[in-house]
């Protein structure tokens, strides 16, 4: 499960201001001031400037960093980790396991839960009765003295080390735009439904978000439709550095998976199989086409 609340939205008047600065064109710009009360849009004349400056890349883009996001994300360890990718352009402060992990009684709910069989249940309530045995010792409930800190710092680190990381844990986070863009090209159709969820989070609620963050650009169009253009991988197995186009003969590309956007490559050296997604392939397209 992923919960997202206490949405803020800040900078896009300054983003507005910026993306007109390398040409001087401030007076081509036909927004106006937009209040933070009001509903966000961007005139006719900005919009196509900003899609532009958007297609074109991240060099271009850079007025989307203006515009910064902050919101409150209650999800599980496991997706945080994979979060945690992300350290250009984000903040992230978290509730302490270290300080208050035996602030509460622990309960199933704490817990993402929802794709678990009953015998996962069975052995999840399992393991939240000893995390709360282990609190109970560590609060000094039981018949356990509190005098001696080499135990308790054992009581502790067994309930870190217990903790599942389907645990539920809050943060307050920052994003800018530019970021939440690498984040929703990237994860939209991930396998974790978190990631889909949190990418249907930033289509319904950030104003702009279909115009700007969720833009199809002219570079992440399948390559089966893109001739002309080379692209170029690594292969795992041979490390030999494959350089090839679409219509190759024989072919490299096996397989192209639209629902995942996965293609299967066939290294032309070694015949080694390897599964690509096509957000990395296109990002490693060559210039000289």
């Amino acid at each position: 499960m992923i919960n997202i609340e206490y949405l803020e939205v800040s900078g896009i008047n300054a983003a507005l201001r910026a993306m007109r600065n390398p040409l001087n064109s401030w007076g081509h710009s036909d927004t106006g001031y937009i209040s933070p009360f009001e509903q966000v849009r961007f005139g006719e004349n900005d919009l196509k400037l900003a899609q532009n400056l958007v297609k074109s890349g991240d060099d271009h883009s850079k007025f989307m960093r203006f515009i910064i996001v902050s919101c409150d994300i209650t999800a599980p360890i496991y997706w945080w980790k994979e979060f945690d990718t992300y350290k250009i352009g984000t903040v992230r402060l978290s509730c302490s396991t270290m300080h208050k992990i035996m602030a509460k009684t622990f309960e199933i709910n704490d817990f993402s839960h929802d794709e678990v069989s009953e015998t996962g249940i069975m052995l999840l309530e399992k393991n939240i009765d000893r995390l709360n045995e282990l609190r109970n010792a560590y609060l000094g409930t039981s018949n356990i003295k509190k005098s001696d800190g080499e135990y308790l710092k054992s009581l502790w680190y067994e309930v870190i080390q217990l903790l599942p990381s389907s645990y539920n844990q809050k943060a307050t986070v920052q994003m800018s735009y530019q970021t939440l863009r690498h984040i929703y090209l990237a994860r939209k159709n991930h396998k974790l439904k978190e990631w889909r969820s949190f990418c249907n989070w930033i289509e319904d609620c950030l104003p702009l978000s279909k115009e700007l963050i969720c833009l199809e650009d002219d570079k992440h169009v399948p390559l089966t439709t893109d001739h002309g253009a080379k692209y170029k991988y690594q292969c795992q197995q041979c490390k030999q550095v494959v350089i090839f186009k679409v219509d190759d003969i024989p072919p490299v590309i096996v397989n192209y998976d639209a629902k995942e956007c996965m293609y299967t490559l066939k290294c032309p050296y070694c015949s080694d199989i390897i599964k690509c997604r096509e957000v990395d392939l296109v990002r490693r397209k060559l210039r000289n086409g």
